[in-house]
């Protein structure tokens, strides 16, 4: 298990480690035969102390197992007015720093945005997973910022060329940008599903097929 926080989701989910305190933090969780646990773990403290990192011991493992699963804050912030959501897209190595900073950026431009954080979530040797945190505090019409959130996430995602799903699927709302990143193939997977759900019943209004149009008004 990999999981690599930006200094400001450290602070969000490791207050207590002093170590981290300012830093990004990296979670590192070893399964399996002991022996290979060892020399894995032997390794990555190697590879983490040449590039400049401190050892933070046990204790954020041990927290990230305990707290993954735990929402409340989201219910709290909800109960204060908050729009509170998650974004996952990924990309390359090359690029992950790049998209990140300029994701985050474009949303906080949102007038309202008061929190957008994240982390890398899933990582592969071509690329990884980016979990964005996302919290606003609207003046107006929730719906119609949480469309401007949305947008300037996709967008900027787009721009600089991350995929913008990754494990959770496109569902109704990324459909909205399907074609923007698919280009012409999106057409074949029209033709697909026409060839094979002709009376449009399965799964309507996903992956940005033809039922997309409503979910745009």
């Amino acid at each position: 298990m990999v999981r690599l926080y930006d200094s400001a989701e450290t602070a969000l989910h490791f207050p207590d480690c002093q170590e981290a305190a300012g830093r990004a933090i990296l979670i590192l969780l070893f399964e399996g035969d002991a022996g290979i646990i060892a020399s894995e773990d032997k390794l990555a403290a190697e590879f983490a102390r040449e590039q400049g990192a401190i050892p933070a011991g046990s204790e954020p493992v041990k927290r990230w197992l305990e707290t993954r699963f735990d929402v409340g804050i989201a219910s709290k912030l909800y109960r204060q007015g908050a729009v509170v959501d998650t974004i996952e897209v990924s990309t390359t190595w090359t690029n992950a720093a790049p998209l990140y900073h300029a994701m985050q950026k474009a949303m906080l431009e949102v007038e309202g945005t008061a929190l957008a954080s994240g982390h890398y979530s899933h990582v592969y040797p071509e690329g990884t997973a980016l979990y964005l945190t996302l919290v606003g505090f609207p003046s107006g019409d929730k719906a119609e910022y949480y469309k401007r959130l949305w947008n300037a996430a996709m967008e900027s995602c787009l721009a600089l060329g991350g995929a913008i799903s990754h494990h959770h699927g496109v569902g109704l709302h990324r459909g909205l940008w399907m074609a923007q990143e698919h280009g012409p193939t999106l057409e074949a997977l029209r033709k697909i599903k026409e060839a094979f759900d002709p009376l449009g019943i399965m799964n309507p209004g996903k992956l940005g097929l033809d039922e997309v149009k409503k979910w745009r008004k």
